[in-house]
């Protein structure tokens, strides 16, 4: 009886061993370098990475010509740096200016050096009513004309 049990053990381990074995190569061949299955990556992905991150996340200085206007996606910054700016409104609101703590409504001149910021991307931002200099962090597009 001993020795039926230890034939047992030794078969049951041989098994475990053999199918940890197999999973494990499984598992190796099913995932691509740098893919979700194998999460292991380069640093040079990871450099790439970083910088789109902090490309979204700095200000870019925007020349905004006269009669442009800057409409800005949800959560983009806005601070005018130079020149006069007046704000574009929606039918929810104004723009957030954070430095002054208080809503801006349509058409309002924005202040310099206050930072404004757009909270959701229903056509808000500011038109130029003379050339500007802006400073800008998000998405935005540019409208020239009217």
């Amino acid at each position: 009886m001993r020795l039926k049990s230890v034939i047992l053990a030794g078969a049951a381990g041989v098994i475990l061993v053999g199918s940890g074995f197999w999973l494990g190569q499984v598992a190796a061949e099913t995932g691509d370098p740098g893919s979700a299955a194998d999460p292991l990556v380069s640093k040079s992905y990871v450099d790439q990475q970083v910088k789109a991150l902090a490309d979204q996340t700095s200000f870019q200085v925007v020349n905004l010509p006269k009669g442009a206007t800057l409409v800005g996606e949800s959560g983009t910054e806005i601070v005018m740096r130079a020149g006069q700016v007046a704000v574009v409104a929606s039918p929810l609101g104004g723009l957030l200016d954070v430095t002054g703590g208080r809503d801006l409504p349509q058409g309002i001149a924005a202040e310099a050096n206050h930072l404004l910021v757009v909270p959701r991307a229903d056509g808000r931002g500011v038109r130029a009513n003379m050339d500007s200099v802006l400073m800008v962090k998000g998405a935005f597009t540019l409208r020239t004309g009217s």
